[in-house]
């Protein structure tokens, strides 16, 4: 993805704006695009701790040196020259005497180094593979079996909450065959049904697609993906029968009500949404704990957001969904009562 798609398709400006909070502090990023230059730069930075604003940075754009800043301290304002890498900053002490760029390396790395980014389309797992312990985790799930294997050999119940999960949602029960070839060690995950084991691979595609969802989840639940970890999952409920979908939306809720991650769940399953309802009228999620963006997109229009919020008894706040909102399936079972009618000339 390049940087032009993240920015609006309709919109004219050529910088993104996005702030990062967490261990006290307040993080503002302004990113612009140089499009006769080919690349992007950092055009400011402010740090605040408390609401106190400690530091910024800003880019000096009239300078010939792209890496040319001010920086901006309760000591003053100095000219500095500052590199980046990625988004944390590199400022030599003698300029930086309020440590702007210390305290960036020091919070930064917790506020994104945990970010777990499953996509739509996610992988089957393969029928068989090697145990690879540094395998990385991709968007589209591959590795999640390693990272699992990983975990059940060190003495986790990682395997043993998959496969209740499995059975609850699926009727099916989940297991790991293991084996080993030519001094390699082998191993594949399974379901079992009617006393053999069936590869996953083999499957119904919402088998294998929900594997690295649940599996995040689940290790996140149990602290195996590190401090604070941002799980960001498309259409986690993509491929799944739709009596499955309501036990994948109480996994997201208790996990989400654990405090063990953030979630940030893109879906268009109404299902899903109704499960997140009952989970708060049932107390089992606080309402603090949910907010709701509600995306709709007009005709040669750019897309807006509408944030929801919901009250104690799961109601939107303000008393009302967004024009449209669950109206597609009723509509929908109004026309099927309608065509069922018999015709009013016949019917005398």
């Amino acid at each position: 993805m390049s940087f032009q798609n993240l920015l609006s398709t309709f919109g004219s400006s050529s910088a993104l704006s996005f702030t990062l909070v967490g261990e006290g502090y307040e993080f503002e990023f302004v990113v612009r695009d140089l499009a006769d230059q080919h690349t992007q730069v950092i055009e400011s930075l402010r740090i605040a701790k408390d609401g106190t604003l400690i530091g910024s940075l800003r880019w000096a754009a009239l300078r010939e040196r792209l890496t040319t800043y001010f920086l901006e301290t309760s000591a003053g304002v100095e000219e500095v020259e500052v590199t980046f890498s990625g988004i944390l900053p590199q400022v030599s002490e003698a300029s930086d005497p309020i440590s702007v760029a210390a305290i960036c390396s020091q919070i930064l790395p917790k506020l994104v180094g945990n970010t777990y980014w499953l996509q739509a389309n996610r992988a089957t797992p393969p029928r068989h593979e090697t145990y690879r312990p540094d395998a990385p985790l991709a968007p589209d799930g591959t590795g999640i079996t390693q990272l699992i294997y990983a975990n059940d050999i060190s003495g986790s119940d990682i395997m043993s909450a998959l496969a209740d999960w499995y059975q609850t949602a699926m009727g099916s029960r989940l297991a790991i065959r293991r084996g080993a070839f030519a001094s390699e060690e082998l191993f594949s995950f399974c379901i079992e049904s009617s006393g053999s084991l069936i590869e996953l691979a083999d499957t119904g595609e919402g088998m294998g697609q929900v594997l690295s969802i649940i599996a995040l989840l689940l290790l996140a639940e149990r602290d195996l993906l590190g401090p604070n970890p941002i799980l960001v999952l498309e259409h986690p409920e993509l491929h799944l029968h739709a009596a499955a979908e309501p036990a994948l939306a109480r996994l997201l809720c208790r996990v989400a009500a654990s405090g063990k991650a953030q979630i940030l769940a893109e879906t268009h399953s109404e299902s899903f949404l109704l499960a997140v309802q009952l989970a708060i009228l049932d107390q089992q999620l606080k309402v603090s704990d949910v907010l709701v963006y509600w995306v709709e997109k007009e005709a040669n229009q750019p897309a807006k957001t509408a944030p929801i919020r919901f009250d104690s008894e799961a109601r939107p706040a303000g008393g009302s969904w967004p024009p449209g909102v669950f109206n597609e399936r009723a509509e929908m079972a109004r026309a099927v009562v309608l065509a069922r009618r018999p015709d009013s000339n016949n019917a005398s």
